[in-house]
């Protein structure tokens, strides 16, 4: 079975976390990157003022072969209880008829989007099947 991570980090946790489970699960990996990324104060602001909004922010384009993948991991900091407006984007471009797996990675090690994503994966003709939060 082929594997890719795919993940977003703003501070870098959840790219270690990524990685780290990359290379335990010999799988692929890809960073999700915004085309314009903004400075840590205007992250942590308007991006959470973004983030309750449900605004998503432009992300450079990615040339993924899914129909090569068995296993998709979505990996994904957790902003103000939600998903960041970068991960709103890749969803965007996620293919239909595929299962996603959720690892959210929260500081309190808690989030209460498993719904909020659900839908969006969901929305894309896909399913989330697999939801969990991992403390940061």
């Amino acid at each position: 079975m082929k594997t890719i991570i795919t993940y977003y980090s703003y501070s870098g946790h959840t790219k270690k976390l990524a990685t780290e489970l990359a290379a335990k699960e010999s799988a692929d990996i890809h960073e999700i990157v915004e085309e314009n990324r903004p400075a840590r104060l205007k992250a942590y602001t308007s991006g959470i003022l973004d983030v309750m909004r449900e605004k998503s922010w432009a992300i450079k384009p990615t040339s993924i072969a899914w129909d090569e993948y068995d296993q998709i991991i979505l990996m994904s900091p957790v902003w103000a209880g939600n998903p960041p407006p970068p991960i709103r984007a890749f969803i965007d471009t996620l293919p239909s008829g595929k299962a996603i797996s959720v690892t959210m990675v929260a500081a309190s090690g808690k989030a209460d989007c498993r719904e909020k994503l659900g839908s969006l994966i969901n929305g894309k003709g896909s399913s989330m099947n697999e939801f969990k939060v991992v403390k940061a």
